[in-house]
Protein backbone atom coordinates (compact mmCIF):
# COMPACT_ATOMS: atom_id res chain seq x y z
CA UNK A 1 0.00 0.00 0.00
CA UNK A 2 2.94 2.24 0.77
CA UNK A 3 4.35 1.58 -2.74
CA UNK A 4 1.31 2.26 -4.07
CA UNK A 5 0.90 5.35 -2.54
CA UNK A 6 4.27 6.51 -3.57
CA UNK A 7 3.51 5.87 -6.96
CA UNK A 8 0.62 7.85 -6.69
CA UNK A 9 2.29 10.93 -5.48
CA UNK A 10 5.23 10.14 -7.94
CA UNK A 11 3.09 10.84 -10.66
CA UNK A 12 0.39 13.26 -9.33
CA UNK A 13 2.06 15.88 -11.70
CA UNK A 14 1.08 14.36 -15.10
CA UNK A 15 -2.72 13.52 -13.33
CA UNK A 16 -3.37 17.12 -11.78
CA UNK A 17 -2.34 18.99 -14.95
CA UNK A 18 -4.41 16.66 -17.28
CA UNK A 19 -2.11 15.69 -19.82
CA UNK A 20 -0.01 12.40 -20.61
CA UNK A 21 3.53 13.89 -20.28
CA UNK A 22 5.67 12.30 -17.09
CA UNK A 23 6.34 14.28 -13.94
CA UNK A 24 9.18 16.46 -14.31
CA UNK A 25 10.67 15.07 -10.79
CA UNK A 26 9.85 11.49 -9.74
CA UNK A 27 10.11 11.43 -5.71
CA UNK A 28 11.18 8.79 -3.17
CA UNK A 29 8.97 7.08 -0.83
CA UNK A 30 10.82 9.41 1.66
CA UNK A 31 9.95 12.56 -0.65
CA UNK A 32 6.00 11.23 -0.45
CA UNK A 33 6.34 11.25 3.58
CA UNK A 34 7.17 14.62 3.75
CA UNK A 35 4.54 15.91 1.29
CA UNK A 36 1.95 13.77 3.19
CA UNK A 37 3.40 15.96 6.21
CA UNK A 38 4.08 11.88 7.83
CA UNK A 39 7.84 11.44 9.63
CA UNK A 40 9.89 9.85 7.20
CA UNK A 41 9.59 6.12 7.46
CA UNK A 42 8.85 3.08 5.47
CA UNK A 43 5.22 3.11 6.23
CA UNK A 44 2.64 5.87 7.16
CA UNK A 45 2.31 6.82 10.85
CA UNK A 46 -0.74 4.79 12.56
CA UNK A 47 -2.90 7.63 12.88
CA UNK A 48 -2.99 10.60 10.34
CA UNK A 49 -5.24 13.95 10.51
CA UNK A 50 -6.77 14.81 7.16
CA UNK A 51 -7.95 18.40 7.48
CA UNK A 52 -7.62 22.16 5.84
CA UNK A 53 -6.34 25.48 7.10
CA UNK A 54 -9.49 27.11 7.92
CA UNK A 55 -10.85 24.63 9.88
CA UNK A 56 -11.21 24.79 13.64
CA UNK A 57 -11.95 21.32 14.87
CA UNK A 58 -8.61 20.49 12.82
CA UNK A 59 -7.21 22.14 14.70
CA UNK A 60 -8.40 21.55 18.04
CA UNK A 61 -7.96 18.34 17.15
CA UNK A 62 -4.33 18.57 16.66
CA UNK A 63 -3.67 20.04 19.84
CA UNK A 64 -5.79 17.56 21.64
CA UNK A 65 -3.66 14.59 20.28
CA UNK A 66 -0.63 16.28 20.68
CA UNK A 67 -1.71 17.01 24.55
CA UNK A 68 -2.57 13.29 24.51
CA UNK A 69 1.34 12.39 23.08
CA UNK A 70 0.08 10.38 20.13
CA UNK A 71 2.32 10.61 16.82
CA UNK A 72 0.47 11.49 13.90
CA UNK A 73 0.60 12.49 10.53
CA UNK A 74 -1.43 15.42 9.14
CA UNK A 75 -2.64 16.34 5.49
CA UNK A 76 -3.98 18.82 4.53
CA UNK A 77 -6.76 18.16 2.06
CA UNK A 78 -6.68 21.40 -0.38
CA UNK A 79 -3.09 21.24 -0.88
CA UNK A 80 -2.11 17.97 -0.91
CA UNK A 81 -3.78 16.01 -4.11
CA UNK A 82 -2.46 12.86 -3.29
CA UNK A 83 -3.64 12.80 0.57
CA UNK A 84 -7.01 14.17 -0.41
CA UNK A 85 -7.35 11.38 -3.30
CA UNK A 86 -6.17 8.80 -0.34
CA UNK A 87 -8.88 9.92 1.82
CA UNK A 88 -11.28 9.56 -0.73
CA UNK A 89 -10.71 6.05 -2.13
CA UNK A 90 -10.56 4.82 1.85
CA UNK A 91 -13.72 6.88 2.45
CA UNK A 92 -15.53 5.02 -0.61
CA UNK A 93 -13.82 1.66 0.64
CA UNK A 94 -15.46 1.81 3.71
CA UNK A 95 -19.02 3.47 2.71
CA UNK A 96 -18.70 7.13 3.86
CA UNK A 97 -20.35 9.48 3.08
CA UNK A 98 -19.67 13.54 2.91
CA UNK A 99 -17.16 16.11 2.83
CA UNK A 100 -16.83 16.61 6.93
CA UNK A 101 -13.46 17.13 8.22
CA UNK A 102 -11.51 16.43 10.02
CA UNK A 103 -11.34 12.90 9.01
CA UNK A 104 -9.24 11.14 11.51
CA UNK A 105 -7.33 7.20 10.08
CA UNK A 106 -6.23 5.27 12.61
CA UNK A 107 -4.83 2.26 11.57
CA UNK A 108 -6.40 2.40 8.28
CA UNK A 109 -10.08 3.04 10.14
CA UNK A 110 -11.50 6.21 9.17
CA UNK A 111 -13.92 8.38 11.91
CA UNK A 112 -15.72 11.58 11.41
CA UNK A 113 -15.15 14.60 13.49
CA UNK A 114 -13.53 14.89 16.47
CA UNK A 115 -14.93 12.79 19.02
CA UNK A 116 -12.80 11.97 21.47
CA UNK A 117 -15.29 9.11 23.09
CA UNK A 118 -14.98 8.03 19.82
CA UNK A 119 -11.67 8.29 19.14
CA UNK A 120 -9.55 7.85 22.54
CA UNK A 121 -11.03 3.70 22.68
CA UNK A 122 -9.17 3.07 18.88
CA UNK A 123 -5.91 5.30 20.56
CA UNK A 124 -5.69 3.41 23.75
CA UNK A 125 -3.43 0.74 21.91
CA UNK A 126 -0.66 3.30 19.66
CA UNK A 127 2.50 3.85 21.62
CA UNK A 128 2.95 7.12 22.89
CA UNK A 129 5.36 9.77 21.71
CA UNK A 130 8.60 10.52 23.35
CA UNK A 131 8.44 14.15 24.85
Amino acid sequence: MVLLLALLLAVEGAADAGVAEPPKKVRSWKDAAKELHAPAAEVLPDVLVYGAEWCGPCHKLRAWLTGQEINFGYVDIEKNTAGRRRLMQLKKQQHIEGGSIPVVEIKGTLYVGFHRDELEPALDALPKSKP
